[in-house]
């Protein structure tokens, strides 16, 4: 073992380490004295130290001692420092804790403080108390908040509560990232309240997590909350909104959608949005929906409808969709009779699987040198065709 180790610390200063050393030190760790791998830690190149990372901390609590002197030396360089603490991030021991504790009172270092944290997220629910206390320093609660929201436990609900009203945005923001993955009234109180943030990541964030319920309920209040933000100055945020109404299949949800769909104020990237949030409640409303707009809508937006109704995969829903481009094929006006918007016709009758547009894709296939690829036109016929006989 004496051969190896010595080959280690050539190799480290040459900036070389060979497959057969770092396979026989990382299965026999338990030979390397403690003090010698400090010592690889602290001298070897990038690889050398990551080899030894991996040693070390197969030692577990015994090691915390050694790497506590290095992560609270103010004189250590600041990587070194850095790569104690990703070692004790991987150990779970509450002497870890002490260690933050102690290095949050000496140092100033941004890199440390947020490594800090995480190493304190990685310990789970055993530092929920600790991490609580930093909420109350507010130069440390960003890192805290930020921590606790990456500990899926119950224990964080009352401490996250506590600072969704932050002045800070970017706490509010992490607090509600975390506190939404739990199904609480009192969460989604803030959840509602946070809807008339002036951050519009707090308000989207809010959205996302209201709509978490709305899968569950069809409470027409919830609703009637997350309708107005359709016309919230942000577009993400609108854009949000009618994600999150697509969540519930209640009628008033469609008409709110609707309503905004047919709006000359609403932007275009909003109701291509909204078109497929229509298309995503899949209920025989939202689909007509579509369908009395389809006509109206500039080319773009007819475009865009004609494919999220192809990707309708309800059985119940399915012929009228088929239905409706069917009838607006027979009914199409000049303007939108275009390569582009028949093409899309075609590809949307064949993953319906649409029989009753036979008729209409021969048509569109005899006259396709004027459309579109006559290939691509006879290849759908021939699909539809043969499930017409099968």
């Amino acid at each position: 073992m004496s051969q190896t180790l010595e080959s280690l610390n050539l190799e480290t200063e040459t900036g070389k380490i060979n497959h057969y050393d770092i396979t026989h030190i990382l299965s026999s760790y338990d030979s390397i004295p403690l003090e010698t791998a400090i010592e690889m830690l602290a001298r070897g190149n990038f690889e050398a130290k990551w080899v030894v990372s991996k040693v070390l901390v197969k030692y577990g609590e015994k090691v915390i001692p050694l790497l506590k002197e290095i992560i609270l030396d103010e004189n250590v360089d600041l990587d070194l420092r850095c790569s104690a603490l990703r070692i004790v991030e991987q150990i779970k021991s509450p002497q870890v804790i002490l260690i933050i504790s102690e290095l949050f009172s000496l140092t100033q270092s941004e890199e440390l403080i947020t490594l800090a944290i995480e190493t304190l997220a990685s310990q789970g629910k055993e530092c929920v108390g600790f991490l609580s206390n930093l909420l109350n320093q507010e130069e440390y609660r960003i890192f805290a908040t930020k921590a606790l929201a990456q500990i899926p436990h119950t224990s964080i609900i009352a401490p996250l509560l506590s600072v969704t009203k932050d002045e800070n945005s970017q706490v509010r923001l992490y607090s509600l990232t975390a506190l939404k993955n739990f199904d609480r009234t009192s969460i989604l109180k803030v959840m509602i309240e946070a809807l008339e943030d002036n951050s519009s990541s707090v308000r989207k964030e809010a959205l996302i997590g209201i709509g978490l319920r709305l899968k569950k309920t069809q409470e027409i209040p919830l609703i009637s909350i997350i309708a107005p933000l359709l016309d919230d100055l942000n577009l993400g945020v609108a854009q949000q909104a009618a994600i999150t109404l697509s969540k519930c299949s209640h009628p008033l949800a469609v008409n709110f959608l609707e309503k905004s769909l047919i709006s000359p104020y609403t932007p275009i990237p909003l109701k291509i949005t909204i078109i497929k949030s229509l298309a995503w409640i899949e209920t025989e409303k939202s689909i007509q929906s579509l369908g009395n707009y389809i006509i109206l809508a500039d080319n773009l937006l007819t475009l865009e409808i004609i494919k999220v109704l192809g990707r309708i995969t309800d059985s119940k829903i399915t012929q009228d969709a088929i239905a409706i481009l069917n009838n607006f094929y027979e009914n199409i006006p000049p303007s939108k009779n275009t390569s582009e918007i028949l093409q899309s016709l075609c590809y949307s009758w064949k993953q319906l699987k649409a029989k009753s547009a036979l008729k209409y894709i021969q048509e569109i296939a005899e006259n396709s040198k004027k459309y579109f690829n006559s290939l691509e036109a006879e290849k759908i016929l021939f699909h539809l065709k043969s499930l017409s006989e099968s």
